[in-house]
């Protein structure tokens, strides 16, 4: 599913599964809070939260979890959708504003892959049994 995500994120392809569909909105509102005011920010921030909290929600109601003697990560899945979807538009706005050539580019770049493969990875030894997520709190 990361691969649909950064499509969906770079307007590419259609987003056909919800958590990709919420990753494309917390993205759009990574770029809009490049350019948004003080006041816009925490509407912004309010609804980034509330996203997360909905793939959270998704996660725990449609991904079996083991919770007996299984390691604890310590971000959700919504949290980590949302790096990814933070990571790239820093990368595409870096793209514009930066050196392409640049330590800066090279760096979002790097960050953005390890970002992604930090989130496969999880997602794998959720299903596979070898990871648990944390508890959702009360929202």
């Amino acid at each position: 599913m990361a691969e649909e995500l950064l499509a969906a994120i770079h307007g590419h392809g259609m987003a056909h599964h919800s958590v990709v569909r919420w990753g494309k909105e917390l993205a759009d509102l990574h770029l809009d809070a490049q350019v948004a005011g003080e006041d816009e920010l925490d509407d912004i921030n309010l609804r980034r939260s509330e996203l997360i909290h909905e793939i959270d929600l998704w996660t725990n109601r449609n991904v079996p979890q083991h919770r007996s003697g299984v390691r604890m990560h310590t971000e959700t899945i919504g949290s980590v959708v949302d790096k990814i979807a933070e990571a790239c538009i820093r990368l595409v706005h870096g793209m514009i504003t930066w050196d392409i050539a640049g330590a800066e580019v090279r760096g979002a770049c790097n960050h953005l892959a390890e970002v992604v493969l930090g989130y496969r990875d999880l997602v794998a030894e959720v299903v596979q049994g070898q990871r648990r997520l944390p508890m959702l709190g009360g929202h």
